[in-house]
C-alpha cells in the first residue's frame, strides 16, 4: 500500500473524478463510492470482454486532512493474473504452437500487470501539477519589480504600487 499526500488541495471529488475519467476505458472499468464527508474511493478493475485474459482490481482512496488531500493506492489483486500466467506457461509447454492461440490473454496480462504502476504514476503526476499551479499562484502575487507578497485579488502592490 502506497500513500500521497498532495499538499494543499483538498478536493477529493475532483481527485477520484479525474481518475476516473484517465482510467475508465475499454480496458478498465471505474467504480467509486463516496464514504463520508471526507473520504471518497475508487476502484478500478480490469473487464474481461470476450473471456480474455485475467481480471485484476486496484483500491485508490483519496481523504481530506485539513488543506491536503491524503491518497492511498492499495495492492493490486494478482491471483487472476498468476493463474491466466501459468495457464499460459503449461500450455506453451505442453506444445509451443498453443501459445499462439493464448497471444490475446497474454498481451491482456501484460497490461493488467502494469495497472498498479500507471494508478501510482497519474497519482505522482498529479500532484506535481496541483504543485505547479499552487507555485503559479503564489508567483501570480509577487511584484516582478520589488518582489515583495502580496494579498490574492490585488491588482497593485502594496509595497511600491506597480501594477502586479
Amino acid at each position: 500500500m502506497d500513500q500521497y499526500l498532495l499538499k494543499d488541495f483538498n478536493d477529493a471529488k475532483e481527485f477520484i473524478g479525474t481518475l476516473s475519467q484517465e482510467f475508465d476505458t475499454d480496458s478498465f472499468d471505474v467504480f467509486s463510492e463516496i464514504h463520508d464527508q471526507t473520504t471518497i474511493s475508487a476502484k478500478i478493475t480490469s473487464q474481461t470482454d470476450f473471456g480474455r485474459g485475467s481480471r485484476t482490481s486496484i483500491y485508490v482512496y483519496a481523504k481530506k486532512q485539513n488543506n491536503d488531500l491524503l491518497v492511498t493506492v492499495s495492492d493490486q489483486e494478482w491471483s487472476s493474473i498468476a493463474s491466466s500466467l501459468g495457464t499460459t506457461l503449461l500450455s506453451a509447454a505442453i506444445n509451443p504452437i498453443n501459445l499462439l492461440h493464448r497471444l490475446d490473454d497474454l498481451a491482456v496480462d501484460v497490461q493488467n500487470i502494469q495497472l498498479s504502476d500507471r494508478v501510482k504514476t497519474f497519482v505522482k503526476e498529479f500532484k506535481q501539477h496541483k504543485s505547479d499551479l499552487a507555485i503559479e499562484e503564489i508567483d501570480r502575487y509577487l511584484c516582478k519589480y520589488c518582489k515583495s507578497k502580496n494579498e490574492p485579488k490585488s491588482t497593485h502592490c502594496n509595497a511600491c504600487g506597480a501594477p502586479l
